[in-house]
C-alpha cells in the first residue's frame, strides 16, 4: 500500500454515513462514529470494526465511475 491508497482509505472511512452503519448500533455509538470515525474504528472491538470494514468494502466494490487522480500531485 502506498500513501495515496492509505489516504483514500482514510477518506473513505471518514465519508461513511449513518445509514451505512448497522441498525442495531445505539444512537450514541452512531454519533461517536460520525464524530471521529478513525478513532472509533481504532478503539472498536472486532464486531464493530468488522461492520465498519464491510461498509467500506461495499463502497469500494460498487461500480462507481473511476476518477483518476492527477499523477502530478506531489507525494
Amino acid at each position: 500500500m502506498n500513501k495515496r491508497e492509505f489516504r483514500n482509505l482514510l477518506c473513505l472511512l471518514h465519508s461513511i454515513d449513518s445509514w451505512e452503519l448497522p441498525a442495531e448500533w445505539s444512537p450514541d455509538a452512531q454519533s461517536a462514529f460520525l464524530r471521529d470515525s478513525v478513532d472509533f474504528f481504532l478503539r472498536s472491538d472486532d464486531v464493530r470494526s468488522d461492520a465498519i470494514w464491510r461498509a467500506m468494502m461495499i463502497r469500494i466494490n460498487k461500480s462507481y465511475p473511476r476518477v483518476e487522480m492527477d499523477d502530478n500531485i506531489p507525494s
